[in-house]
């Protein structure tokens, strides 16, 4: 299901971004009045409010979310009042536990779910990366407080923030969070730009090209992913381009009568394939993306009622 997305971000034109600093273990960088940065092993993203602070995704670690609320101290005496999660993934939420208890987690219901199922691996992607993938050890999970299917606001007379939960894309419980008064936008996960996205068991990749659709056709907003600069809206569609080459390629070998074993590799296999991927990346993550295809194609094939 594609969501028809009405944004009502300002036509305010941001300040210009303020120079980075360190901060503890921190690069930080203010990119609009109130509205921070914070560059650790991946981007936190701080909203100064009226009712005290909005914290955006928490580091991968509880280790990392207590440097981030240190760092945190340092700019601002104002408590942490909200934690809101871009989605169930350990690099989003694996140092929600550092946060106070009085800090209100917020997510999607779907993350919630997620969350909550013991069987669910909200770490694959982290321990991938790992150079000791057995050594890593899966943190406390969050339990959101806060959660809904549909859009709402957090409402506040300096920055009101809106959370858009979405229908499943880059995982099982996606949102965005507006910023309106900024000319801002948080995507998580949802925009990558090094040519190395991960698609995870809980990815929708039809999911996950509709609204990088919606994402590129937005004005007057920049997009603050959960790991690189921000970016203007057009640059994702080179991501959306790529999922949909994927999605072409994979049919074709369907349509060729390809092996079903091996319709995803000889995908990779294609010049062109490198093109839209950084296949030597340490680690890639393209076979993660046409499996996720592949999987998506059987399942479309066997509601069709055809073979594989």
């Amino acid at each position: 299901m594609r969501v028809a997305v009405v944004f009502f971000t300002l036509a305010l034109v941001a300040a210009p971004p303020v120079a980075a600093k360190r901060v503890g273990e921190f690069e930080v960088q203010e990119v609009a009045k109130g509205v921070t940065v914070f560059t650790g092993q991946t981007n936190s993203i701080v909203v100064e409010r009226k009712d005290g602070l909005l914290v955006i995704d928490a580091q991968p670690s509880p280790e990392a979310g207590r440097a981030l609320l240190l760092a945190i101290g340092k700019m601002s005496k104002q408590p942490v009042r909200y934690l809101v999660l871009t989605h169930p993934h350990a690099d989003a939420c694996g140092g929600a536990s550092a946060f106070p208890a009085s800090t209100l987690v917020v997510a999607a219901a779907g993350a919630r779910e997620r969350l909550a199922d013991p069987g669910y691996d909200f770490g694959a992607e982290i321990k991938r990366r790992a150079s000791d993938p057995s050594s890593w050890a899966s943190p406390e999970r969050p339990v959101p407080v806060l959660v809904s299917d549909g859009p709402f606001t957090l409402e506040d007379p300096e920055r009101r923030v809106i959370v858009y939960p979405l229908p499943r894309a880059h995982a099982d419980g996606d949102l965005w969070v507006d910023i309106p008064q900024a000319g801002l936008m948080a995507v998580g996960d949802l925009v990558v730009t090094d040519r190395n996205p991960y698609a995870g068991e809980d990815a929708s990749i039809g999911g996950w090209i509709a609204l990088l659709s919606d994402l590129s056709q937005l004005d007057k907003v920049k997009l603050l992913p959960l790991a690189g600069p921000p970016v203007d809206p057009e640059a994702v569609r080179t991501l959306r381009d790529a999922l949909a080459w994927v999605r072409g390629r994979i049919h074709k070998g369907f349509v060729d009568v390809d092996p079903p074993d091996e319709i995803v590799s000889r995908a990779l296999a294609d010049p062109k394939a490198a093109t839209w991927f950084d296949l030597a990346a340490s680690p890639s993550f393209a076979r993660t993306v046409f499996e996720r295809v592949y999987a998506e194609a059987v399942e479309e094939r066997k509601k069709r009622g055809a073979s594989n």
